[in-house]
């Protein structure tokens, strides 16, 4: 039974993979050019060919403003949730009382930080991640409390490829992988084999400092029933035999949750509610054939950016070699200062 979960987890995983590839690979490439590294706003072969001839090969970004002036418009309007009241039953202090308790789980889970996150990810790489999770109150409580937390990596999750809302709450299934050192691995479970879950058929012995992922697989579980409504009004299961006045069928739905290494499931539970906990954050979305496209704010201007770059490095270049008065001597009158003119600047 295991084995089958594991190997249902992994071929979903694979699948998932497929659908978001492309868009994860254009969102890590985004990423990386608004990182600090040496050549991340610049064709590489371009930049070693200046660095190595000694010309400068500058980074002046453009595009660091603009995401910045997004998100902090972001910061200062902080999205938050509301409640309305709806439905005969309903009634605004109701309302209110359900969004003093949202409040308090926001608070207690600096809820900000994971919306700021989620919305500087989708800002600067197209997509982004706030995760729903619960845990005890404390080390002494059976009490537990519902969190709101930030995803610090958005690449590390996948949702189910098959998900079209912007919410993501058609998604049927979804994973996180986490990446956790061997000698972690082997106090957190004891007795179970180490292997890691993305490499099928992983046989290695792997040393206590390195790495191995395991995932974190939520899946929905359908269980189709039928429900009548009586006389006052009131929905409820049909038992067998009772006299009914209008019936339905529906889907129950129980969120599953799996702890998975490549071998084993490590833990197994179910998770409140009727949603995989994992909420996207989108940047902007398209649709060409049936195919979604997400781009993030830089997407469009990265090679204006690089053209920038190479100006105001030749531009640069110009100006140093500007000062230097040119020189004019006969033929072989110089012969014996060659090396004094190899570099002029000097």
């Amino acid at each position: 039974m295991a084995d089958d979960i594991v190997k249902i987890a992994k071929d979903k995983l694979a699948a998932d993979k497929e659908t978001w590839g492309d868009i994860y690979k254009k969102a890590r490439d985004d990423a990386k050019f608004l990182s600090d590294d040496d050549y991340a706003q610049w064709d590489e072969a371009d930049y070693t060919s200046r660095v190595n001839s000694g010309r400068p090969a500058l980074t002046i970004d453009q595009l660091g403003q603009f995401v910045h002036q997004v998100a902090n418009d972001i910061r200062i309007n902080t999205p938050t949730i509301n409640v309305i009241p709806a439905g005969l039953e309903s009634d605004q202090g109701t309302a209110e009382a359900y969004k003093g308790i949202i409040k308090g789980i926001e608070y207690a889970s600096s809820a900000d930080n994971a919306y700021d996150a989620a919305v500087f990810n989708a800002i600067k790489q197209s997509i982004g991640f706030i995760r729903v999770d619960h845990d005890y109150v404390d080390e002494e409580s059976f009490d537990q409390e519902l969190k709101i937390k930030r995803v610090v990596n958005p690449l590390s999750c996948w949702l189910d490829g098959a998900s079209i809302e912007v919410d993501g709450s058609d998604a049927k299934h979804g994973t996180i992988i986490e990446k956790i050192r061997v000698s972690e691995f082997k106090r957190q479970y004891p007795g179970k084999d180490v292997a890691c879950f993305e490499v099928d058929g992983d046989t290695y012995n792997h040393q206590d400092d390195e790495f191995i992922s395991i995932a974190e697989h939520f899946v929905i579980e359908e269980k189709e029933k039928t429900i009548s409504i009586d006389d006052n009004g009131k929905v409820i299961d049909v038992e067998e035999g009772a006299p009914v006045k209008k019936v339905r069928k529906v889907k129950e739905r129980k969120v599953m949750r799996y702890k998975l290494s490549g071998a084993d499931v490590l833990e197994e539970t179910s998770f409140p509610g009727k949603y995989v906990p994992l909420i996207p954050v989108y940047g902007e979305e398209n649709w060409i054939d049936g195919k979604r496209f997400i781009f993030s704010l830089i997407r469009k201007s990265k090679g204006a950016q690089r053209m920038f770059n190479y100006w105001k490095s030749l531009e640069t270049e110009l100006l140093m070699k500007a000062p230097q008065a040119p020189v004019i001597a006969a033929e072989g009158q110089v012969e014996d200062y060659a090396a004094d003119w190899l570099n002029p600047s000097k």
